[in-house]
């Protein structure tokens, strides 16, 4: 569960994909967000390449800082957060505006999640 508050877009892409990211090496857990943001957000072919490498970057780091960083709840939390509005920002310049609404929209759900799952 401490992952879960450190990580939303995992969170975000399981709820897209169906399938659990967490214990997923990096490489395979960009792929899967990846597919899932190309079909939910119908990302052109231009997008998902950019999405891909987007993706794969940042579960690197992810997985550095945050996953294996030995850092506390809290920690990972702050931690994951920081990341992922870097991510978020080159993330807005790729998408257009209504498929960041609707990616703005997605998180939304994820976080209500979290939060029912945390109380």
């Amino acid at each position: 569960m401490k992952y879960l508050l450190a990580l939303f877009w995992i969170v975000a892409a399981s709820a897209l994909s169906g399938q659990s990211l967490q214990t997923k090496p990096p490489e395979e857990r960009a792929r899967i967000m990846t597919d899932s943001m190309r079909i939910y957000f119908q990302l052109s072919p231009a997008q998902t390449e950019k999405v891909a490498e987007l993706n794969l970057r940042y579960a690197r780091i992810m997985e550095k800082e945050v996953m294996q960083s030995g850092k506390n709840a809290f920690g990972k939390y702050t931690t994951g957060m920081k990341i992922n509005n870097h991510k978020e920002t080159e993330l807005k310049k790729i998408l257009t505006g209504a498929q960041f609404a609707l990616y703005e929209k997605q998180k939304k759900k994820a976080m209500g999640r979290i939060w029912q799952a945390i109380f």
